[in-house]
């Protein structure tokens, strides 16, 4: 498994600390572990069980893949319902990726920074090529003020 680090386009995507092992700053109340099902062709696996992070915390994203997924496209579902763009990656051995926790975020839809201090948050996961290969954050987490 290789990691990626910090690569946005916009300063918007530093904010991905998981309940995995790979995580820098741990979350608060982010325990449970992700059933993989095997015929699944993406599963979140971290954050997926809710939990509260700080605006500087960092996050890593992490999720597992099946054979027919070929492109990752990682999103961050807003609590507004929009969704804020990551990226894409066409290595199918990167399945994490690590993110600083912004104090705002870009906004696809509304084409505006908006405040990341809030809850209602899912990391969204998604095959560029086979849209309907995707998963999400089972349970919402919240970012919280320094």
């Amino acid at each position: 498994m290789k990691t990626i680090g910090t690569f946005l386009s916009l300063a918007a995507f530093a904010l991905l600390t998981a309940c995995g092992d790979d995580a820098t700053t741990a979350p608060q109340a982010n325990t449970c572990t992700t059933p993989v099902s095997a015929s699944a062709q993406v599963t979140v696996t971290t954050p997926n069980c809710g939990g509260t992070w700080k605006v500087g915390d960092t996050i890593a994203f992490a999720w597992k893949i099946g054979n027919d997924f070929s492109t990752a496209k990682v999103q961050l579902k807003l609590p507004n319902g929009h969704s804020a763009y990551a990226y894409a990656n066409g290595s199918l051995e990167v399945t994490t990726y690590k993110w600083a926790v912004p104090d705002s975020i870009y906004d696809d839809v509304a084409k505006a920074k908006v405040s990341t201090v809030g809850s209602g948050y899912r990391l969204v996961i998604s095959d560029y090529v086979t849209t309907s290969y995707r998963d999400s954050s089972d349970v919402a987490f919240s970012i919280v003020a320094k």
